[in-house]
């Protein structure tokens, strides 16, 4: 599957909120693994030790990196390139997060350490926020359509 809402990964507090929220250069989009994934698109983040999804992310790429790239992306990856201990560091990159007004508990599993696969969760979710609304009864191909929160809203030109 190329994306799977379905799947969190598993990130400590100060990392977390890096990614999230960012700091004053900008949010953590590189998460610093001891190897590859093939996961793409947008998934679920929790966090290490609560039972807590607190948001999610998109995973748009994956690949080994080298001492020299991380100095130099050391901003991206907001971590001291000296201090990352895998033999083999790879580059998880990561776009458009988005935290969740209210944390979501989930029943963490035995044994999970980088994933948390949660079949059947994805009724627990809120929708992302984007800024934009549904308008009632509006459908497009029998699509929704949606406009800017707070923008007028579309008649009926009835």
């Amino acid at each position: 599957m190329v994306g799977d809402r379905m799947k969190a990964l598993l990130i400590k507090e100060k990392w977390l909120n890096l990614i999230l929220d960012g700091d004053s250069d900008g949010p953590k989009d590189w998460e610093i693994r001891g190897s590859a994934t093939t996961v793409r698109g947008r998934i679920l983040l929790a966090q290490s030790g609560t039972g807590m999804i607190v948001g999610e992310v998109d995973l748009v790429d994956c690949f080994e990196v080298g001492l020299n790239t991380l100095v130099k992306n050391q901003k991206r990856c907001k971590i001291n390139p000296l201090e990352v201990k895998y033999e083999k560091p790879h580059v998880w990159v990561l776009k458009n997060p988005y935290r969740y007004k209210e944390p979501i508990p989930y029943i963490h599993p035995q044994g999970a350490v980088i994933w948390v696969n949660l079949s059947g969760f994805e009724s627990q979710l809120p929708a992302p926020d984007f800024g934009f609304e549904p308008v009632e009864n509006k459908f497009y191909y029998g699509q929704q359509l949606y406009v800017k929160k707070g923008s007028v809203k579309i008649g009926t030109g009835r």
